[in-house]
């Protein structure tokens, strides 16, 4: 992702396009196992608001996000405005959710197909949310991932407050439901008493 160019990449291509790039990649134990990558581009003669995202997750995410659900598969369109697939003859397509809910210490949601990327929490008063619900999206394991554009006006520094959110909602993600843990209990006999 990002063609090789270093993050935060500013430049002039093709023309009068300008490009903005930003990309948060969780790596752990040498592999990635989430890639998102940001893409801002303004073209001359096409207003376009909004960015790009690239979602790029391990297939044992995907799995694991499939069977938290019931199996049913969900139109990301009817349920929110602010995603739009990039690609007219391939709608965006998730996997629906029914026992894995985050707690209310959690920074992240799963339960917000189709909205903004960072919400308020509680008009403000709580700490912002990040929207992980792109994780659940169909395909996201497949090839470079699932592309998408995000409705709004974003800029340069509010497009890396979102990269440098997603990626510690990623980072709390992996850690609290995926990565490997060993526990034991252990009796012993001097704790036992009559």
């Amino acid at each position: 992702m990002g063609g090789g160019r270093p993050s935060g990449y500013f430049g002039l291509f093709g023309g009068d396009a300008m490009t903005e790039i930003e990309e948060a990649v969780l790596v752990k134990g040498g592999e990635a196992v989430i890639r998102i990558n940001i893409h801002r581009n303004v073209l001359s003669g096409k207003f376009q608001i909004g960015c790009v995202l690239t979602v790029w997750i391990h297939p044992r995410i995907e799995d694991f996000v499939r069977q938290m659900g019931n199996g049913e598969l969900l139109d990301v369109s009817s349920m929110g405005r602010y995603w739009v697939a990039t690609e007219k003859e391939k709608p965006l397509v998730a996997y629906s959710l029914s026992s894995l809910h985050p707690s209310e210490r959690e920074s992240f949601t799963l339960d917000r197909l189709g909205q903004p990327l960072i919400q308020d929490n509680e008009g403000g008063l709580a700490p912002k949310m990040t929207n992980l619900s792109i994780l659940r999206l169909v395909g996201a394991s497949e090839g470079a991932g699932i592309s998408f554009g995000v409705r709004g006006v974003y800029t340069l520094d509010q497009l890396r407050r979102t990269r440098d959110q997603l990626m510690d909602a990623t980072r709390q993600f992996y850690l609290m439901y995926l990565k490997p843990v060993n526990l034991s209990i252990i009796v012993s006999t001097q704790e036992i008493t009559p």
